[in-house]
């Protein structure tokens, strides 16, 4: 049994100001700065962030942009752990950060977009995590949960996306990631629980008057996952130091709208992991079975009904 009883009250202001500069007739730069400010025991904080963004359109088709700036975030109460007894807030979390960004559209209806990105986060949130297998119903619950209160906190990466509408009717994406997100925990530097460190997303949709057919496909690498700590010592080295398979998957959608007398109806069949892909999201140890793979989803049908009026 877990019982948490805790009344918060407070105050949380947030404002923001901003001016844009035509410097050229092609040279944007808009510069801002904002003011948050938490009162909700026990943090109490006031704090001003600057950020700048650059843009610079060199011609009808490319689009160039830089922003450099310090984020701020802070935690709502309801953003509170609570179901793993955290009863308190973490301080407002810092993200210094400076994306580049390029544009380029040769059609009105193709789109290539590609940006790069660092971050460095400072007074990073704790975050609970299970080592060995999240695909749980009730994971704060199992006995792998520990909090990880990391000192250090960095992501950088690139991501490349790709949009063609050939026709009215039919319209296609390719979008690519890459990334490297690291925390340090218990001196230990390592990667952070969610990371993927490849991703890849298409699909095809193609809308007529009534009916709507989509497919989509999903691919990354596998999560990060700890092998079997016997010791609460080694959390610091061995934790997340592994990786689950990569992860896969095909999804299809088909829908049918249909004017009725009130307003307009229509129906879908939703179809997750199409191949029936056996996608490993976790494992599970025990003293009979060493280790025992945790399979996602199957191939799953969703039926559903929306009505407008």
């Amino acid at each position: 049994q877990r019982r948490t009883d805790v009344d918060r009250s407070g105050e949380s202001i947030e404002a923001y100001f901003s001016v844009t500069h035509q410097l050229t007739d092609s040279l944007e730069l808009q510069s801002g700065l904002r003011f948050d400010g938490q009162d909700i025991d026990p943090v109490h904080v006031n704090e001003v962030s600057a950020r700048f963004n650059l843009a610079w359109q060199a011609n009808r088709h490319w689009l160039l942009a830089v922003n450099v700036g310090r984020y701020i975030q802070q935690q709502h109460l309801y953003e509170i752990q609570i179901d793993d007894g955290k009863a308190e807030l973490d301080d407002p979390q810092h993200s210094d950060q400076i994306n580049l960004t390029a544009i380029f559209a040769p059609h009105p209806d193709l789109r290539l977009r590609l940006d790069l990105y660092h971050r460095k986060i400072n007074n990073a949130w704790s975050h609970f995590e299970n080592l060995y297998n999240r695909w749980v119903l009730f994971p704060e619950l199992q006995g792998d949960r520990f909090e990880v209160v990391p000192s250090k906190v960095s992501a950088k990466g690139l991501e490349w996306a790709i949009n063609h509408a050939p026709s009215p009717t039919l319209r296609w994406y390719l979008n690519y990631s890459y990334s490297e997100a690291k925390e340090r925990y218990l001196g230990t530097l390592r990667n952070r629980p969610w990371a993927q460190r490849h991703s890849v997303k298409a699909g095809v949709r193609w809308q007529g008057s009534a009916w709507h057919l989509g497919l989509n496909t999903t691919f990354h690498s596998g999560w990060p996952t700890s092998d079997w700590i016997a010791a609460p010592g080694d959390l610091g080295t061995n934790a997340f130091g592994s990786s689950l398979p990569n992860f896969q998957t095909v999804d299809g959608h088909v829908s049918r709208r249909i004017d009725v007398s009130r307003g307009e109806l229509e129906v879908y069949l939703d179809v997750i992991n199409l191949t029936n892909r056996r996608n490993i999201g976790g494992y599970r140890y025990s003293a009979a079975d060493q280790r025992r793979a945790s399979k996602l989803l199957p191939a799953t049908p969703i039926f559903g009904m929306l009505w407008r009026w």
